[in-house]
């Protein structure tokens, strides 16, 4: 019964439209709201056992308290294990992934989200991002560091088209590093996480006098068309790109 009352916090967002995983997240990610019952409890007790004519007020009052605690712990964990038992492919399209600091592995390399920690190694490679971009591909997960034998070797960033066709903005292998088949193991691995993702296809660009489109067909692209730069302020060879089914 101590659950009932909180039957109108999953009800009401969830007849106005939101994704019922929403509601789980913010419970879940509220749960200092346990910790506030726990001093309404023990207020709670204190007034009543002052202010009561007997100590079975007290007690009554204490019981019921801390059953409403307890039934907000076990709504949360119910509700998500019932989410999770679907899968957390909802929860990974809308950039809320359950775990901050998962990676990808492949042999001896891994594809890790890029953290704060790492903004001097990404800006001294990639001259385009600045300080708030930075933090944003942090923050919504869209950048990945290349770690190779326990080194930061290259990066990877996308970018999301139309809200459903993730492109690849970047990748970049160290000089030292190229060669050694690290740039197409780390694109399986891009590709495979936008695949758990829900997503169906990937799209990438690359110039036509570039030889990464080499690596990209060899690794199941296919050209899907091109852009012209010329008489443009971004002047430069035509922009091939390429797409791939997942």
């Amino acid at each position: 019964m101590y659950i009932f009352p909180y039957i109108p916090l999953l009800c009401l967002p969830h007849m106005a439209g939101v994704p019922l995983w929403v509601v789980w997240y913010l419970l879940w990610s509220l749960s200092s709201i346990a910790t506030l019952f726990g001093f309404r409890i023990a207020g709670v007790g204190v007034i009543t056992c002052f202010w009561a004519s007997g100590k079975g007020a007290f007690i009554n009052t204490f019981l019921y308290m801390f059953g409403m605690t307890l039934g907000f712990y076990v709504l949360k964990y119910i509700l998500g294990f019932f989410i999770f038992s679907s899968g957390v492919q909802a929860v990974s399209s809308y950039g809320l992934a359950p775990q901050a600091n998962r990676y990808l592995q492949e042999g001896k390399m891994d594809l890790k989200y890029m953290q704060m920690t790492d903004r001097d190694f990404v800006m001294g490679i990639d001259s385009h991002v600045n300080e708030l971009q930075y933090k944003n591909r942090v923050y919504t997960k869209t950048g990945y560091i290349i770690w190779a034998n326990g080194r930061r070797t290259g990066l990877l960033h996308y970018s999301v088209l139309w809200d459903n066709l993730p492109f690849l903005n970047l990748i970049y292998v160290a000089e030292p590093n190229r060669n050694q088949g690290i740039g197409s193991q780390a694109l399986k691995l891009w590709e495979e996480d936008m695949k758990v993702q829900g997503y169906k296809m990937v799209l990438l660009s690359t110039q036509v006098d570039e030889n990464a489109q080499h690596l990209y067909r060899k690794s199941g692209y296919i050209d899907c068309g091109a852009l012209l730069m010329n008489g443009t302020p971004f002047e430069q060879p035509m922009e091939m790109f390429m797409r791939k089914i997942l």
